[in-house]
């Protein structure tokens, strides 16, 4: 078969699965939606309407796998994206879904979906995916690095306790880093 009838093939498979998943019957769509990534495994849309389909069921784990392997055959694929962090979201995986939004931002842009997701995040977790120095108070002194130091710091509004090192480059630039896991 020429490629143009395999894609035809997976197409209609996939729009048949479509009708089922609208019917509510997730089973007969996840069926469908595999017939069509076994036609056509380089197509990513197939991937991720089968991880929508595992997410109606519930079945993050599995939701979050097909969003992955819809993620390495088009980066770029924002559905996919909002897909794995659902997923991550459910699985209670927090440190996975923040990573997974910061790259889906860095493939897809600023978007109201990324943007939503980022504010999920911040409601999960009490913590916002991008913190800003004056987001914190400076409570202690934690160590010494190289070039830098390592302070305890109060997030003001969450009141959760953070790392933050503040280093300084030879050249007598001042920076500082957020760790996001908590002391």
């Amino acid at each position: 078969m020429d490629n143009q009838v395999i894609n035809e093939a997976a197409e209609a498979i996939k729009e048949e699965g479509n009708s089922f998943f609208k019917a509510g019957d997730f089973v007969t769509a996840l069926q469908l939606y595999t017939k069509a990534i076994e036609l056509d495994p380089s197509s990513s849309k197939y991937l991720i309407n089968r991880s929508l389909c595992y997410s109606s069921m519930r079945d993050w784990a599995n939701s979050a796998e097909d969003a992955r392997a819809s993620l390495k055959l088009a980066p770029k694929a924002q559905k996919a994206h909002f897909r794995l962090v659902k997923a991550l979201f459910e699985l209670d995986r927090f440190k996975d879904a923040r990573l997974a939004i910061l790259n889906g931002l860095k493939e897809c842009g600023e978007s109201k979906e990324m943007k939503s997701l980022e504010d999920e995040l911040a409601v999960r977790t009490g913590i916002p995916l991008r913190p800003k120095s004056t987001d914190f108070e400076i409570v202690g002194e934690l160590g010494d690095g190289n070039f830098s130091k390592v302070y305890k710091a109060l997030h003001k509004s969450t009141n959760k306790v953070f790392a933050i090192k503040v280093g300084y480059f030879p050249v007598f630039c001042l920076y500082a880093v957020v760790c996001i896991l908590r002391c």
